[in-house]
Formats: C-alpha cells, sequence, structure tokens
C-alpha cells in the first residue's frame, strides 16, 4: 500500500516542485509552462520543442532541464540526450549541470538508479549551496526507497530555501518513513502558510491521512461491525442505531480511539452533549494524535459557548492536521475575538495558503495584522487581492481605510494629501458601483471633516 504513495509523490514532485535558484528569463518560465501544459495533455513532443525554447532562452534552467528529460522519455530519443549529457560530463566535469543532467537521464531510464543517484550526488558536491540540487538528490532515494538517506539533502533543500514550499512536501514523507511522525507534521505545517500548489496540497493531505487512517487501528474482525455503525450514523436519523452498534462494539474493544469518537458522534446526533464530550475526551486520551477528537470536541464547545476549551481543542486538532481549513477559520475567529493577534495572524497567514491566496483569507490576514498595527503588511496583502481581483471592493476600502489612519500621522502637508488623496479616489471607485455602501460613506465623511 505504501509504495503507489511514494511513486506519486515522486512524480508529483517531478513536475511541480519549482527551483527557488536560478530564476529563468520571464520567456523561458513562460515556454517552460507551455511546455508543463503540453505534457499533462499527453503532447510530450510539442512538450519537447518549449522546453528547447525555455533552455535557449536560460540555458542553465534547473526546471526546463528537468522537465526536458520527462518529455524526452515519452516522445523519445532519451539515449541520444543520455550520450549528450555523457559528453558534457566528459569535456566539463567540473560543472555540476552536467552531472545534474546525466543523473536525471540515467534515473529516467532502465537499470540507471545506482549510477544516477552517483551522478546527482557528484552534481550536489559541486555546488552545496544550491537547494534545487539537494532537493532534487533527495527525492531521487525517496524514489529510491532510501529513506534514512533522504531526509538529509531534503533538510538541507529546505534550509537553502526556507520560502520554498515545495521541499517541505518530500521531507515530511522522508521523516514519515523513518518513524518520525511528528517532525513530519511540523515540516507539512511550516509549509502550509507558504502558498504551496494545488498539488503541494493534495500530496500533503494523502500523507496525513495516511498518518491518521483510522482503520489502522481497528482490528479485522471488528471492522464489519464498525463500518455498520458508520452507515446508520451517515443516515442522521438512526443515531440510536449507531450507538447500539458501537456500545456492543466497545464491550469487546473498549480502547479503540476511532470507536470512541465515533460513539461521540452518534451521541452527539442524538442531542446528548454530555455523553458526546465524554467519548470525544476518551478518544483523544486514547489517542492524542488523532485531529478528530480535538475537532469534534471544539466545534461542540464552540456550540457550548466555552471558547476557551474550543481554542485548545481547535490547535489540538490542527497540530494532528495542518489542512483543516474550517477549524484555522474558527480558530482565527476566536483570537480575534479574544485579541491574541499573534494567533489570528498565523491562522490567517495557514488559511491564505490553504485557499491558493484568495481575497477573504487575504481579508482575514489584512485584518489580523492591523489589529497588531502592522499597516504595511497589512497594505501588502490588500495589493496582492486587487492584483488579481482588481475589482474587489472590500479591498480597497480597507485600503482606503488605512491611508485614512496614516494621514492622521502625516510627517509633512504634503504625506496628508497624497494619502487622503488617494483614499478619496478609492472610496470614489467604490461609491461609483454602490453609491449606498455604509463603509466608503462613512470614511468619506471621516475625510470630509479634516
Amino acid at each position: 500500500m505504501r509504495r503507489p504513495l511514494v511513486k506519486s509523490f515522486g512524480l508529483w514532485l517531478a513536475f511541480a516542485a519549482g527551483c527557488a535558484t536560478l530564476p529563468p528569463h520571464q520567456a523561458a518560465l513562460r515556454d517552460d509552462a507551455k511546455g508543463l501544459d503540453d505534457l499533462s495533455s499527453d503532447k510530450p513532443c510539442e512538450a519537447l520543442s518549449e522546453f528547447h525554447d525555455a533552455l535557449a532562452v536560460e540555458p542553465g534552467a534547473w526546471a526546463p532541464l528537468r522537465h526536458e528529460v520527462l518529455a524526452t522519455r515519452r516522445c523519445g530519443g532519451l539515449d541520444r540526450l543520455l550520450e549528450s549529457a555523457r559528453s558534457r560530463v566528459a569535456h566539463r566535469p567540473e560543472e555540476p549541470l552536467g552531472h545534474y543532467l546525466l543523473g536525471l537521464c540515467l534515473l529516467a531510464g532502465p537499470g540507471g538508479e545506482r549510477e544516477g543517484l552517483a551522478e546527482l550526488q557528484k552534481a550536489r558536491a559541486l555546488a552545496p549551496n544550491d537547494p534545487e540540487l539537494a532537493l532534487r538528490l533527495g527525492i531521487a532515494l525517496l524514489e529510491s526507497e532510501k529513506w534514512s538517506e533522504a531526509v538529509e539533502p531534503l533538510e538541507r533543500a529546505v534550509a537553502l530555501a526556507p520560502a520554498d514550499p515545495h521541499p517541505r512536501f518530500p521531507l515530511s514523507l522522508a521523516l514519515h518513513r523513518t518513524g518520525h511522525d511528528h517532525e513530519a507534521l511540523a515540516s507539512l505545517a511550516a509549509a502550509v502558510p507558504l502558498l504551496p500548489t494545488d498539488k503541494d496540497l493534495e500530496a500533503g493531505r494523502k500523507l496525513v491521512r495516511l498518518l491518521h487512517d483510522p482503520e489502522r487501528g481497528i482490528p479485522l474482525p471488528a471492522r464489519p461491525r464498525f463500518e455498520e455503525g458508520m452507515s446508520w450514523l451517515d443516515r442522521h436519523e438512526a443515531g440510536q442505531r449507531a450507538v447500539e452498534v458501537f456500545e456492543a462494539l466497545q464491550s469487546d474493544y473498549p480502547q479503540l480511539a476511532p470507536l470512541q469518537a465515533a460513539l461521540g458522534l452518534a451521541y452527539q446526533q442524538l442531542g446528548d452533549a454530555a455523553q458526546a464530550v465524554a467519548h470525544f475526551e476518551r478518544a483523544a486520551e486514547l489517542d492524542p494524535s488523532l485531529p478528530e477528537p480535538h475537532l469534534y470536541l471544539g466545534e461542540l464547545y464552540l456550540g457550548l459557548r466555552r471558547h476557551r476549551e474550543a481554542a485548545q481543542e481547535l490547535r489540538a486538532a490542527i497540530a494532528g492536521d495542518p489542512f483543516l481549513e474550517e477549524a484555522r477559520a474558527k480558530l482565527e475567529e476566536l483570537a480575534v475575538d479574544a485579541g491574541d493577534v499573534q494567533t489570528a495572524i498565523a491562522q490567517s497567514q495557514a488559511l491564505v495558503g490553504l485557499l491558493g491566496g484568495k481575497p477573504m483569507a487575504r481579508l482575514l490576514l489584512t485584518r489580523a495584522l492591523a489589529l497588531a498595527g502592522d499597516l504595511e503588511g497589512a497594505e501588502a496583502q490588500l495589493h496582492a487581492i486587487l492584483e488579481s481581483d482588481p475589482k474587489n471592493l472590500q479591498a480597497k476600502i480597507d485600503l482606503a481605510a488605512i491611508d485614512v489612519k496614516r494621514s492622521m500621522n502625516a510627517a509633512s502637508p504634503e504625506d496628508r494629501h497624497r494619502l487622503t488623496d488617494r483614499a478619496r479616489k478609492l472610496l470614489g471607485e467604490v461609491l461609483a458601483d454602490q453609491p449606498e455602501n455604509a463603509a466608503a460613506n462613512q470614511l468619506l465623511a471621516t475625510l470630509a471633516k479634516k
């Protein structure tokens, strides 16, 4: 069961993992992106032409070079590319790029694993501070199921490119395979606010599901009855039947955390909050790493307006699963209400990453940064919103509000006029679209008093 996950991780990373160093020219980026589109559309020969165009602009760019190998393997001609790489290494043995290309070609063909890994190690030795070379070696070692050996280069790739989320995902897998699940979750959590791609997030969620697979803790003889109880639970109006099945099962298996969590859900469906809390707490006690019991407790405490306990349980749930969007949104809201701006900032930053930079998440982050007094950070988020959504009225209102606030403490009359003029312009754009917008009219009235 584990082997397909590793291969899917490796194939995804071969396509998706970005290079944090040697950023190619915009034209090369465009051609490389076109090539990836063609490759995903099963047009490898067209893709190969695009990658060649990208390399013509930036001959030393890692990503198009890597993609060239993938396309060549599918289009044909890998042997010729392999010989070209061997010739390059023979003539310029001190150049890391040649060893990198040769290693990728060997790994793409049959029987080349050992020599390919050796070439990637040589490339890394020649450029030890290049994150792409460390990353690629780590991924190749993962593909070869050399879990322990993969950890060091992947950790180094993260250290060399801390703002790049990509290396943290294969690192998490390597850490899991070497028995360091807590560190694997920490690596995933650190990647979330860095705006990972959708494929990053998909891979991360797969790993979390592997870490917390509830069936892994259910003995085989108990599974049919457990699934029967879950089927009753899914019917929403059959909570009592679910309780009967789970209670009977509990007499034989009193120490199963997933069973206790399921019992809690069944009692919650029946409206018995006290029993639900008791079983959720028991599940969390039996397996503190499981996110679900903490999540259920957090939601239940929210309904009971026990906000402090809710926040505590939501934190525990997020520690077990960094991809819980709803839990992060609820914790962010609780933090704002409690005046805990640092928690609000951390959770809204994570939501920006989980939601791909969507305006809704950036507006939450803007609010948290403004509460912390970081107007520059808030302004940067608002500009990011308007870059992707130029007609976003809330972003314009919030930007105008920042300008109004700054104008009150402006160092000179010129600065004050510049800020108020910009605020009026933004508010004018909002009111042209929504003349009755209360927030915009209120800010405009504040400006009129100056």
